[in-house]
């Protein structure tokens, strides 16, 4: 099975100077007396049990301070006691606590319902090394597994017992497409909906973008009405968004539409550059290109951030599949001379 989180912890990676810790807990898993508990550190889980709110308390402070704590529970165990001690021992810490079903947070997954071993082997099939054994408490291990997600702001809440669950970001067709979005551009909801297919128009397109938490891995905020018109969809809001564009360099038509001559990308603006590169002659292995003969390449202009600001043409940039698609990376930008530099990724072999 593909590791679906390996992007996830990628991303978190960026995020975070230390790694963070998510814990998971499941009250009365085994018995009324026993419960499980798990912490989990990138690809890794260690599980165990507990038998009431002390013992809970020792590991939540064993050897730090998680950063969030999911709770999985039926709406039966959130009326138990067991539920009710979980929720105060982390809240007496000052923990971001969470709460789902294990039973939500596998549909999300797209996994069917598993339990015990079954479960145990799914998560180890996703790349998860789960301590002891597989089979100590696996959705306990699944509500941690779920916290990467809440801290990431990669996460939706459904139901009606608002459960908190992951957000597949690269598995959605929109938010993949969104994410090719280069910095300093739009697309319309439109021409959005064009490229995803029949199935899709613009109301989907903005049904599905309201479900983006603030601050989710996706640019939501370069998407805009037809006319350029800025849009309440957007999480945050006019403002955000227009705060977001304009520290992108977006042009501005006036305050409420960008300037869409100028700041509109479609799927196909950088095929042209893309193509040029792969048939570049196989014998050059360095390129230096001028940023108006890629803007003739291309016959479109290249948005203002690319010329203001050398980080747009980094390799870690969502938007750097335009040149590595074709086998490139860059090695050298010169924003006073106008210059960039590509090199074949195969010659550094």
């Amino acid at each position: 099975m593909r590791n679906l989180f390996s992007p996830l912890f990628a991303r978190i990676k960026q995020k975070y100077v230390r790694f963070p810790v998510s814990c998971g807990i499941v009250p009365e898993i085994h018995s009324p007396n026993q419960s499980c508990y798990s912490r989990a550190q990138e690809n890794k889980v260690l599980s165990a049990t507990y038998t009431g709110a002390g013992q809970l308390e020792s590991f939540l402070n064993n050897p730090h301070l998680p950063d969030v704590v999911c709770i999985a529970a039926s709406s039966a165990q959130r009326s138990g006691e067991e539920f009710a001690q979980a929720i105060q021992t982390a809240r007496q810490e000052s923990i971001p606590v969470i709460v789902t079903e294990t039973e939500a947070v596998l549909a999300a997954l797209g996994l069917p319902p598993l339990r015990g071993e079954e479960l145990g082997k799914a998560l180890a099939d996703m790349g998860f090394d789960l301590r002891p054994e597989a089979s100590v408490c696996p959705e306990a291990s699944l509500a941690a597994i779920t916290g990467y997600f809440y801290l990431n702001n990669e996460y939706e809440i459904v139901g009606r017992n608002k459960n908190v669950v992951p957000l597949l970001l690269e598995e959605h067709p929109l938010f993949s497409f969104v994410r090719r979005i280069p910095y300093g551009e739009v697309a319309t909801y439109a021409e959005v909906a064009k490229e995803l297919g029949l199935q899709w128009n613009e109301r989907m397109v903005m049904t599905h973008l309201r479900r983006l938490p603030a601050g989710a891995d996706v640019p939501g905020h370069r998407l805009v009405d037809r006319d350029g018109r800025l849009s309440e969809i957007y999480p945050g809001g006019v403002s955000s968004q227009r705060e977001r564009l304009k520290w992108e360099l977006v042009p501005f038509a006036d305050r409420e539409h960008v300037f869409l001559e100028q700041a509109r990308w479609t799927r196909t603006k950088y095929r042209p550059l893309t193509n040029y590169l792969r048939h570049a002659t196989a014998e050059v292995a360095f390129l230096e290109m001028h940023l108006s003969e890629i803007e003739q390449v291309i016959g479109a202009p290249l948005p203002k951030a690319s010329r203001r600001l050398g980080t747009w043409w980094k390799d870690d940039k969502p938007h750097s599949w335009i040149w590595q698609e074709a086998g490139w990376k860059v090695t050298g930008v010169n924003l006073q001379q106008e210059m960039v530099a590509f090199m074949r990724m195969d010659s550094l072999n």
